[in-house]
This record gives structure tokens, sequence and C-alpha cells, in this order.
């Protein structure tokens, strides 16, 4: 079907998630205060595609108020609005509007829906980096998901809290500068460590691009020079 959903206008306007890649995220329970986080469903899409959905449900609304986020990985940004890019297509609503006001600001770009007859945003979907996101409220009464949007596009977006990095709770690992070619690939991390065996793992480029080549991480930078890619480990 046709949509007004525009890859080639997302790319354009992309700027930050260019600079970010996320690995092996994982929602542990604590992240949302107030919810609890009643089930962990892991999905395979299609080959390649690593998606986990989660189910939370707001403490003491004896599961009135219950939220689906489904957080999904690609290789690299490109790929990530692709995935979101198919994900809109097969809505059974082709005509979602972006987000506006402070909801614009979620996100490498998004969408969202509100109640019908109402101004709550019932749900967001949106990419950031190599990541795409889709949040929604799936219980009986409706809840705003766009708090919850906001935070995942922090955690994700930004660096660890100092107080996280003091307390050990993330970890900044030690990174010599890169020595790179304008637009040539140098890699950042070899090899990517089994999902299994690993926490999260936040890269954040200071310009240019980063992308997922096989099992290393690369980065291709617009001039030549020395450029530091910071990197975080978040144990799980």
């Amino acid at each position: 079907m046709d949509t007004p959903y525009d890859l080639q206008a997302w790319a354009d306007a992309t700027s930050r998630g260019r600079r970010l890649y996320n690995y092996n995220y994982r929602m542990s329970g604590d992240e949302l205060r107030g919810w609890e986080l009643i089930n962990v469903v892991p999905m395979e899409n299609a080959p390649g595609h690593h998606e986990i959905v989660y189910l939370w449900e707001k403490k003491g609304s004896a599961g009135q108020e219950l939220v689906r986020i489904g957080i999904a990985e690609a290789d690299d940004w490109r790929a990530a609005q692709y995935q979101l890019h198919e994900q809109l297509r097969h809505s059974m609503r082709p005509d979602l509007p972006r987000g506006t006001g402070k909801l614009a600001a979620i996100g490498d770009v998004n969408y969202a829906s509100q109640e019908p007859g109402g101004k709550l945003v019932a749900s967001l979907v949106f990419s950031l980096g190599n990541v795409t996101f889709a949040v929604s409220s799936v219980g009986d009464k409706t809840v705003d998901v766009s708090a919850i949007a906001q935070r995942l596009d922090h955690t994700l977006g930004e660096p660890p809290a100092k107080e996280e990095l003091k307390t050990g709770k993330a970890e900044r690992l030690a990174t010599a500068a890169l020595k790179v070619k304008k637009g040539q690939m140098s890699t950042v991390v070899e090899r990517l460590p089994e999902r299994a065996t690993t926490g999260w793992h936040k890269l954040i480029a200071p310009d240019g691009e980063l992308k997922r080549e096989d099992d290393a991480i690369v980065y291709v930078s617009p001039s030549t020079g020395e450029k530091k890619v910071d990197r975080y480990h978040v144990a799980a």
C-alpha cells in the first residue's frame, strides 16, 4: 500500500542516531518507577531481527493499566529506520501523524497515536540509532506512554549518568583514539560478545556514523584525523 512515510526524508533529518550504537539492551524490571514487569517475550520476526517484547503493569491498577514495549536491534540506523518503515506500512492505521511539541524530540523519527476523542498518547513508535521501539497502552484503561518513550530515548541516547558510573552500575571502557581517514571504516569493536554472556554495550561517536559489519562495530568518519568513540558497558 502507498504510505506517506519517506525513508529518504528520515535519513536526511537524522543526526544523533548516526552516532549511536546500542547492543544487547535489556529491561530488567526497575526502569519504570511505579510499574511492574510481568512478562518478557523474545521474538524473531525475521532472520537477524532481534526483538524483545516487555509487558508492564501499573502497580495498584489491578491489571487495568498495561503497557507493551517492543525493542528491536538492527545493524545500523538505516536498517532500524527501514524496520520502522515496514512496521508503519503494515499498520492497521497507515496515516499516523508525526509527534509534535515535546514528542518531536524523541528518537530520530517517531509517529504517535492518541486515544479516540482524547489527548493521551496511546502509542508511540520510533527509531533511535540502530534500535526501533514500539510503546503502546494495551490495558482497559488508556495510559499516556509519552513519558515512558522519553525515558527510553534518554536511556539509550545519552551517556550513563555520573551516579551510575560512580556506583559501578555502568562502566566507561578505556578506548584509544582512532586514526581515521575520511569515509573509510575503522574498527571500534573487533568482535561483539555473545548475547547470553554479556550486558548492554553503548557506543557514542563524536560525528560520522557507527554500524555493524559481521560481528564487528565500525566507525565511518566525515573527516581525517584522530577521533574518540566513547564506549560504555552496563552489567546484565
